[in-house]
């Protein structure tokens, strides 16, 4: 905009001839140091010539000095004896250098004319006026100074030392390039207190016009940047304002010179814009630093700036602790001023500093925070880096935190990375679930071994259940081993991917009781997770008692007596020799039946030996697959009276399982030699006598079957075919069902229990009937009773109410429900709840026929007095010692 010049020329200089209002030149003023001193908007009048000029043909010379900047107006009104020529204004400089000079004409008519001198710094000038023809020349020179818009700056500030303190927001004010006795150089030092975007913003003014440059530098005075302001020409005002991005925290200066024109006035202020996000805590330049400053909470933000430039820099390290095993997730936000996307890199360190992995986020420009996800699987856990540099751009800002998903299942304990490890720890419980993780890089470990000790002899079953983060599916292999760390077998269950667990189910047969290992590693994926539990299956039969490996070790059996089960050939500890003892006491045979299983089937020899021990004769029988028994008949005929063994061993299959079964005739599970009924169930079997009249039968001690009679009403018809079995009097429902008796007491043939009136034949309420009284007409049954309607009714009123058969009162509180009856009496039923000959109306207890008050006790309860003390028992504290309680003294009669 245009503003106003403020002026000092007086105003009466503007609206009448200068030397109206004059000061007198003093001679001499012939020279610079003789100059008269000028008063800034008062004229100056005097000559120069010959007559009839007075005061000499020399040069008049004039001095002022100017306390501001700005433009020199010079005006003279001069007149001249005759002849053409011009009175010459020359203006110098305090050293008396010519700066310019203007002429102004004169003819013999009087001139008033004014030059300008822009671009004039304060100081001290000096003006000759001279004559360009011998005339005599007469003058008014007035001299006026018109100042900038902007006040001028603080001299002196030419350099970094001298530069002037720019607050922060706040305008500052100066002058550039004014001749003569002014400068082109200000400098201002400013700090920024924010690492962001610095916004400076230049207002500038001239009389011609211009431009004015301001550069940026950093606080050791090297060259940032710079950026061109224009100058306003005709003192109208040019507003430039240049954003510089990416700028650290701390000390910066500008310098200001004009690249164009003269005499500029300004005003300057700078403005810093933080970043969205905060600083990180500083150092944190090397893992040392990021270990000082402790570890980053998880899932919990924390905020950073990178690469801002002169102060910032460009590489943050954090320090992390992982609190699990799982997958690091990592979360950044990040933005910049600059319209461009940029892009940090964060880098995931080991706790020795080693580069793990990368990843690239992406920094939204102008100030769009862009928020990115990643991922690391299979982090083990400890302690690990974090670093973060800026890639592409500056002056980004962020947020990150990390979280540690964990794996579906918990860790192991450690240590279990060997056999004796794993011993130290205790054997696996049975049939339990225990959780581990295998393959975590960096602090993980691929082997877990557990030790355990199987509970009996039979198949071992493994359940695993596993799973791991990334989408494709692993394998674990799970090695079993014997109680020495021999390997026997190995399986590779499944892991599922993507946090899907997947079940596998592992089997080995024919296992010896005793003490393995599993030792669980990862064939394929990293960072698995599972649950594993063993399970014994035992053999379908009992185990035989050890040790019976050789004659000398042989079980006594006796067939006949006991049956006998036992395993053969279960691995690692197990055997395949079973010996047993029987001896005959007279010649006969060895023979009962003989079952046998296991996994795979296969056969198994019995052989039969002598008491020295020498083979007489063998038999082979077959073993049932699928842990199914197979029965097979043993039979050694013909033998003599004395002691045999039984020598049983596998010659096809392991893991077998068998029973001896004792000779059982009658097949009732009673060995014959302790069957009580040789020819059937033992007593106290259950059996059916085949009568419905009893329950609960089975086989007596005379081995017949019996049970017990039933007869709940103990009418002689057992409850069987028993209609009413808890009525007496009854063995069917007939009309009234069962505990109701079917009494007709009119003999109608309809049972009272359904008759509507059982004291009347053939009638019911509203039929006609004969009630016998001549004296009443229109007889009919009402409330059960034949009455006719008496001219006088049963009060003396004719035709009145009171009828046979209608209500009325007694006036006995004992009965209820009275009416008169055929002959006007009037008489209700006695209501005797408890049947005890005390009407209820007079009864205390109307539901206690032992009771008509409640006494001490109260109604269903007897005032019984054991000791006869007046007390009752339900209140006595000692109802059998008349007139005492509890803490009385008495006399026990012992003396």
């Amino acid at each position: 905009m245009r503003r106003r010049l403020s002026t000092l020329t007086l105003a009466i200089a503007l609206c009448m001839p200068n030397w109206l209002s004059a000061q007198t030149e003093s001679e001499p003023n012939d020279n610079s140091a003789q100059a008269n001193a000028l008063t800034l908007g008062t004229a100056m009048t005097g000559d120069i010539g010959g007559a009839p000029c007075a005061s000499g043909t020399s040069n008049d010379w004039f001095v002022i000095t100017t306390t501001q900047d700005g433009t020199l107006s010079l005006n003279t009104n001069t007149t001249t004896s005759g002849g053409p020529g011009a009175l010459r204004v020359h203006v110098y400089d305090p050293n008396g250098n010519l700066i310019n000079y203007y002429d102004h004409g004169a003819d013999g008519t009087p001139v008033n004319q004014t030059s300008t001198l822009a671009c004039v710094g304060k100081g001290t000038y000096y003006f000759q006026l001279a004559r360009l023809n011998s005339e005599c020349y007469t003058y008014a020179f007035t001299v006026t100074l018109s100042t900038p818009v902007f006040a001028d700056d603080t001299e002196d500030n030419d350099n970094t030392g001298q530069a002037t303190a720019l607050a922060h927001n706040t305008y500052a004010q100066g002058h550039l390039n004014f001749g003569y006795t002014g400068d082109n150089d200000d400098w201002y030092a400013f700090t920024t207190t924010v690492e962001g975007s610095s916004t400076f913003t230049t207002i500038a003014e001239s009389e011609g016009g211009g431009a004015v440059r301001t550069h940026l530098y950093d606080g050791n005075g090297n060259l940032i940047t710079y950026f061109d302001a224009g100058s306003g020409a005709v003192h109208d005002d040019d507003t430039t304002s240049f954003t510089y991005d990416c700028l650290g925290q701390g000390n910066y200066y500008l310098r200001l010179v004009s690249i164009g024109g003269c005499g500029h006035s300004y005003k300057l202020k700078f403005q810093s814009t933080g970043a969205v996000y905060a600083n990180d805590l500083e150092p944190n330049n090397s893992a040392g630093q990021a270990f000082t400053n402790g570890a980053l909470a998880p899932n919990t933000f924390t905020e950073g700036h990178i690469n801002f430039t002169y102060y910032g820099d460009n590489s943050d390290w954090y320090f992390i602790q992982t609190p699990a095993e799982g997958t690091i997730r990592l979360t950044a936000i990040a933005e910049r001023v600059p319209v461009a996307n940029g892009n940090i890199r964060v880098h995931l360190l080991d706790g020795n500093g080693n580069l793990i992995t990368y990843w690239d986020p992406v920094a939204g420009g102008s100030n769009t925070a862009v928020t990115t996800v990643v991922e690391y699987d299979c982090a083990g856990q400890g302690d690990y880096y974090l670093q973060v540099v800026s890639i592409n751009g500056c002056g980004i800002s962020y947020r990150l935190k990390y979280e540690t998903l964990p794996a579906v299942y918990g860790n192991d304990a450690e240590p279990n990375n060997s056999s004796g490890e794993a011993f130290s720890n205790g054997p696996l419980a049975h049939n339990t679930f225990t959780e581990g993780h295998i393959n975590f890089t960096y602090y993980g470990d691929n082997s877990d071994w557990y030790f355990i000790q199987t509970p009996a002899e039979g198949a071992m079953s493994i359940t695993m259940i596993a799973e791991r983060v990334p989408v494709a599916n692993g394998n674990l292999r799970v090695h079993l081993h014997d109680g020495n760390g021999n390997l026997i077998t190995y399986w590779d269950p499944l892991a599922g991917g993507g946090n899907t667990p997947t079940t596998s189910v592992l089997g080995y047969d024919c296992l010896g009781q005793g003490n393995y290992y599993l030792q669980v590693v990862s064939i394929n994926g990293c960072g698995i997770s599972y649950k594993l539990k063993y399970q014994t299956i035992p053999a379908v039969f009992g185990n035989d008692a050890e040790p019976n490996n050789s004659f000398g070790q042989a079980l006594v059996l006796n067939p006949d007596s006991s049956s006998a089960s036992g395993h053969i050939n279960f691995t690692y500890y197990g055997d395949n020799d079973d010996f047993y003892r029987v001896v005959l006491p007279g010649a006969g045979n060895i023979a009962f039946d003989l079952e046998a299983e296991n996994a795979a089937g296969g056969a198994l020899r019995v052989h039969l030996k002598d008491g020295n021990g020498n083979l007489i004769n063998y038999s082979d029988h077959t073993v049932g697959a699928s842990h199914t028994p197979a029965g097979s008949a043993v039979a050694f005929n013909a033998l003599g009276a004395g002691t045999y063994y039984l020598h049983l061993v596998s010659i096809g299959g392991c893991g077998i399982s068998y029973r001896m079964n004792c000779n059982d005739a009658d097949a009732d599970g009673t060995c014959n030699f302790f069957d009580l009924c040789p020819g059937g169930p033992e007593p106290g079997t259950p059996c059916d006598d085949l009568s419905a009249c009893t329950s609960g039968d089975e086989i007596q001690a005379n081995c017949v079957c019996a049970g017990t009679f039933e007869d709940t009403d103990g009418d002689g018809t057992c409850d069987a075919n028993d209609g009413c079995p808890n009525d007496p009097d009854k063995i069917a429902a007939g009309i009234c069902g069962c505990g109701i008796p079917d009494t007709d007491t009119d003999a109608d043939g309809t049972a009272d229990c359904v008759d509507p009136c059982p004291a009347l034949a053939n009638l019911v309420n509203g039929d006609a009937c004969d009630d016998g009284n001549p004296n009443t007409t229109g007889d009919v049954v009402t409330n059960c009773i034949c009455a006719g309607t008496l001219a006088n009714d049963c009060e003396g009123v004719p035709g009145g109410p009171a009828q046979p058969g209608t209500g009325c009162d007694d006036d006995d509180i004992c009965t209820i429900n009275d009416v008169y009856d055929v002959n006007c009496n009037c008489a209700g039923t006695f209501e005797d709840t408890d049947g005890d000959g005390t009407c209820d109306a007079n009864d205390g207890c109307p539901t206690d026929p032992d009771k008509t008050a409640a006494g001490q006790c109260g109604c269903g309860a007897p005032d019984t007095d054991t000791d006869a003390d007046g007390v009752a028992d339900c209140v006595d504290a000692c109802p059998e010692l008349p007139g005492l309680t509890n803490g009385d003294a008495c006399d026990d009669g012992n003396p």
